[in-house]
């Protein structure tokens, strides 16, 4: 299964049981693929945009269900907290690098939100593999409320053809800061304050 092949590529153990708030995970993951193409293709089909943006705040919306369900059902696992950081990853990525053919946002901006998430995975994974925690903190958690920010307005520009200066640069603003919000989470390693696993 896609989701299978996606999670051994991330180095993620897999659990003995898929849980409810892991499918609802998934189910996110798998609602990359129609959004990425309705930017990637049918930018120009503005029905069709209308409904990868539906999709998109379904998406937005499966983020903090998932999370809601695991904690009333008591059911937050390492797994489903790997996953969940994984797939909001994959989500907002893809997302960023399609608006880049449109040039809503600046490359290197995008480039260093990147390299700097795929490092701290890199440390979760590892972190987890030692028996560490795997929970989200404050500053992943603003991080993607920025992010989610700036996609909106990036599908803001594709949904009305406007691409003015404001919007563009209010778009790279938000997404700098999440940047910096959760530079935080590292800065906190280097200081040895905190556990590896505890940012996101």
């Amino acid at each position: 299964m896609f989701w299978i092949i996606v999670v051994k590529l991330l180095q993620i153990p897999l659990p003995d049981k898929i849980t409810l708030p892991d499918k609802i995970t998934l189910l996110r993951l798998y609602l990359v693929v129609p959004i990425t193409i309705s930017i990637l293709i049918f930018s120009g089909n503005h029905t069709i945009l209308i409904i990868g943006f539906g999709l998109f705040c379904v998406a937005i919306f499966s983020d903090f269900l998932d999370g809601y369900i695991a904690r009333k059902l008591n059911q937050v696992s390492i797994f489903g907290g790997l996953l969940d950081a994984a797939v909001d990853k994959i989500f907002i990525y893809c997302l960023l690098f399609s608006f880049l053919q449109h040039s809503i946002y600046n490359p290197m901006l995008v480039l260093s939100v990147f390299v700097r998430d795929a490092l701290v995975h890199s440390i979760r994974v590892y972190h987890t593999k030692k028996g560490g925690d795997v929970s989200a903190n404050w500053s992943g958690k603003l991080k993607f409320f920025f992010q989610v920010l700036s996609l909106l307005i990036g599908f803001i520009c594709l949904l009305t053809g406007e691409y003015s200066l404001i919007l563009v640069n209010t778009a790279n603003v938000l997404l700098l800061v999440g940047l910096l919000v959760s530079m935080w989470g590292v800065v906190i390693i280097i200081r040895n304050k905190r556990s590896p696993s505890e940012i996101t």
